[in-house]
């Protein structure tokens, strides 16, 4: 329509995804995501609270970690009880994958600590070293459609991958990762609607919000990226176009609060206050 032409004049739309950078993206993705799955790095202090906590509240229905806490000094005592402490992020999206782990695992011939050590290693591909090679399929695919040739996308999204402090945090059951996804995701999303109308759309636009808002629930100082996420939205597609990011974002965010209420009795204490 001409509404939509003048909505967006003086925009360039990108160069439809070609085949090659299809394919490229593809093998970026499963060379980083087989090169971070390659290593298991146990766990330290901070890996040990996040998997502490998911066994505590998927095997006991516990929020806090009193029965293995014993194993990390990333913890806090609130109320008699020792918590991680950890944003909450990695626990609500990790709880139902550890179930599902654990009872695969438990047709293994293998005693219970192989067994868990398993599990750890299964958690921590799908949420480090797969959100790191998402990121690196849609950022060669961004690059290839804003102008870039294949091999310099692909140099670049493959050297982000493998050659930045990216690619340790992928092999490790941190946060950071999984944060970066949820960071550049929802930019991503933002970014191809630019061109895109009705229900596909509303539905991209959806789900950025939603990121956008949990991301703080993931690392708290995410925040500040999902402030910067929200004012990209609203210069780019203008107040009106946003508002179904901003609601996905409160919604995204509620989480952290409701969590906070149940664990430290106050939804506008962190973990970070003890």
């Amino acid at each position: 329509s001409s509404r939509r032409r003048r909505a967006n004049l003086g925009r360039v739309e990108p160069s439809p995804l070609t085949r090659e950078a299809r394919a490229a993206s593809w093998r970026v993705f499963a060379l980083v995501l087989f090169s971070a799955s390659y290593f298991y790095q146990s766990s330290g202090h901070n890996e040990a609270a996040r998997f502490d906590q998911l066994r505590s509240v998927a095997e006991h229905g516990e929020w806090w970690i009193d029965r293995f806490g014993w194993n990390t000094l990333d913890r806090v005592r609130v109320g008699g009880h020792f918590y991680s402490n950890k944003a909450p992020g990695t626990l609500f999206l990790g709880v139902l994958p550890w179930d599902i782990a654990r009872a695969v695992m438990a047709f293994l011939p293998i005693s219970e600590d192989q067994q868990l050590v398993l599990v750890t290693y299964v958690l921590t591909i799908l949420m480090s070293a797969l959100p790191t090679a998402l990121i690196c399929l849609l950022m060669l695919r961004l690059l290839s459609r804003s102008g870039w040739s294949v091999p310099q996308a692909t140099l670049l999204s493959a050297g982000y991958g493998l050659g930045t402090i990216a690619f340790p945090w992928a092999t490790t059951f941190f946060g950071h990762q999984l944060s970066a996804a949820f960071a550049f995701m929802p930019f991503y999303l933002i970014w191809s609607c630019r061109w895109l109308f009705g229900a596909s759309r509303n539905s991209r636009l959806a789900l950025a919000g939603l990121m956008t808002g949990f991301l703080p629930v993931l690392e708290y100082p995410g925040a500040i990226a999902s402030a910067v996420i929200v004012l990209y939205s609203i210069a780019t597609l203008g107040l009106k176009n946003s508002r179904i990011v901003i609601l996905g974002s409160l919604l995204g965010a509620l989480t952290l609060p409701l969590y906070n209420e149940i664990a430290f009795g106050n939804p506008e204490t962190i973990s970070y206050s003890f």
